[in-house]
């Protein structure tokens, strides 16, 4: 040991064999790649179970839509008046129960029976190749004793004073101090009491409605019109409010002399009579009630009840130019400036300007007539949004030949004429023949089918070259086209009836060639007329949060059970 050592008492340092503590860079790369890794892992798993959770969310949200359109539906085609569960509960109903349209004249035939017939059942398909542009329009009845009705806003006609009043309207004004926080006398038959409610309120309401169905700019819309019935003693069949002498009420604000939009304010079934403001009542649901009747299309919403017979008079108003509307929505009938049916002008032309007229030029963009955008009621009348499809088929009997592929009943002479299993026993009752089909579909064969011009009985109303394809349950004494003679219906399908004989069986209806024979097939009086037993509605809902079409098809029974 030197000197050096044994001064300090230390000793010269000893390089050890073992590594440092600590990471190396390979560690920590490592570490940093596996972390990375199990991240990535735990993003994609967290974004998988969120995309999860989202799509169950949009197919929640399309089968809720789905849901509360089919029992809408359900409840207005619904044709019993019973509950099937519980025959002692009675339910909404469709008024006209049994689908066959009434014919030119035939309530002079010999057995003639408009039992179940009421109001009216429309389906109008417009262009067979769109699933944009069909309509469902019908009336519809909640029955008194049921628990629904049908609502709508309203306003108050003619509060009115004791100066005006009378003697024999002396009621009203006690009424009106009955009625408490009123502000003013009211007259009891009016809409604004047809909710049963007592005081006014803004709403009214009605066991008896129009109801229409359409699509327009992916929004379904269902637009409801109440048919008065006024909530008052034994209700006079004219709807119009009166007063307690029966002197029909002011509707000033809303006609020439006024300055108030009617669609602003009334929710309810009306006309223009070329004079001012007609109100639909019970009455209007007969055939016969009314020489003023909803039996007549020109009379009910969305239809042209000013023009001429022959140039618009009956035809519903469903495009603007090449722009299919259905029916007007809220947001236009609500604005200032719709006018229908309050005011009405002459034109240069002995006609009328009317919105519901295709003869008055109106614009349209972005999925609203321009004309009247913005009225104050926007979307009250919407049903769902993001629709990209509605349409509706009927079902056709003879469209096409069934599973056995042979007309009729198999083996079986249906007609009691030309043998078993002829060609025109195709549809024949209790068959398995026939197909949903668009009304005018291009088929060979059909009771829907396209028909020529020179086949048609009615091509005014319904005009297959045009697109314009209608299905309407008529009324036996119309002329809409002003020829002097009573119309056919555009679609009355005609095959043997129950007593499978042409016309009346055991009858030489026609004078001819014996008794049943196949020229007296549809004579009038007869029970060879096939009611629309079915419709099919599909509808396809779009999803935007999750990108997702879905499409439900249902298929509504319209049979009819006395």
């Amino acid at each position: 040991m030197n000197a050096a050592a044994r001064v300090t008492g230390r000793s010269s340092p000893r390089h050890s064999s073992r590594h440092p503590a600590g990471f190396t860079l390979v560690d920590l790369l490592v570490s940093v790649g596996l972390t990375g890794m199990m991240m990535t892992l735990f993003t994609s798993v967290f974004l998988m179970a969120t995309q999860a959770m989202t799509v169950q969310k949009g197919l929640a949200q399309n089968d809720q839509k789905i849901r509360l359109v089919l029992n809408i539906l359900r409840n207005d085609l619904n044709g019993d008046k019973f509950d099937k569960a519980d025959s002692t509960k009675p339910r909404t109903y469709r008024t006209f129960r049994k689908l066959i349209p009434f014919g030119a004249h035939e309530n002079g035939e010999l057995n003639f029976n408009d039992a179940d017939r009421c109001g009216y059942f429309y389906i109008s398909e417009n262009d067979p190749d769109s699933d944009l542009d069909d309509c469902l329009q019908l009336t519809v009845c909640a029955p008194d004793a049921a628990a629904e009705r049908f609502y709508g806003r309203t306003a108050t006609v003619l509060p009115d004073t004791p100066d005006n009043c009378g003697l024999g309207n002396i009621l009203g004004v006690l009424l009106g101090d009955l009625l408490g926080p009123a502000p003013g006398e009211y007259w009891p038959n009016q809409p604004e009491f047809d909710d049963i409610q007592g005081t006014p309120n803004g709403i009214g309401s009605s066991p008896l409605a129009e109801v229409s169905y359409f699509l327009r700019n992916g929004n379904l819309y269902r637009r409801v019109m109440l048919v008065r019935k006024p909530n008052v003693p034994n209700p006079p069949d004219d709807a119009m409010p009166l007063d307690l002498l029966g002197n029909a009420l002011s509707l000033d604000y809303y006609e020439n002399s006024g300055s108030r939009n009617f669609y602003t304010d009334f929710d309810y079934s009306t006309f223009c009579d070329r004079s001012g403001i007609r109100f639909h009542g019970c009455s209007s649901l007969n055939w016969n009630g009314s020489a003023l009747s909803l039996a007549n299309p020109a009379y009910r919403f969305g239809f042209d009840c000013t023009s001429k017979p022959g140039k618009g008079w009956g035809k519903p108003r469903e495009h603007v130019g090449s722009n299919y509307i259905g029916r007007f929505t809220h947001e236009e009938t609500s604005n200032p400036w719709f006018n229908y049916p309050g005011r009405v002008a002459d034109s240069d032309y002995d006609e009328f300007v009317n919105p519901m007229s295709s003869s008055m030029a109106l614009g349209f963009a972005n999925g609203v007539v321009t004309d009247f955008a913005g009225g104050p009621r926007t979307g009250e009348d919407l049903l769902v949004s993001d629709v990209h499809g509605f349409d509706i088929k009927v079902w056709d009997p003879a469209a096409s030949a069934g599973p056995d592929g042979l007309p009729g009943v198999a083996n079986f002479d249906d007609d009691g004429i030309n043998g078993v299993d002829d060609a025109g026993e195709l549809g024949a009752p209790g068959s398995d023949d026939g197909a949903f089909r668009d009304l005018g579909h291009r088929g060979q064969t059909g009771f829907y089918r396209y028909v020529p011009a020179a086949q048609r009985l009615n091509n005014y109303y319904a005009n297959s070259d045009t697109g314009h394809n209608r299905y309407d349950s008529w009324a036996p004494n119309l002329d809409l086209d002003g020829d002097g003679t009573y119309d056919a219906p555009p679609f009355r399908p005609i095959w043997i009836g129950p007593d499978r004989r042409p016309g009346k069986a055991h009858v030489d209806d026609d004078g001819i060639n014996g008794v049943d024979d196949a020229g007296e097939l549809g004579f009038p009086g007869s029970d060879d007329f096939a009611p629309l037993s079915a419709i099919q509605i599909k509808i396809r809902f779009y999803d935007p949060s999750t990108n997702q079409l879905r499409e439900t098809t249902a298929i509504f029974s319209l049979a009819y059970c006395p």
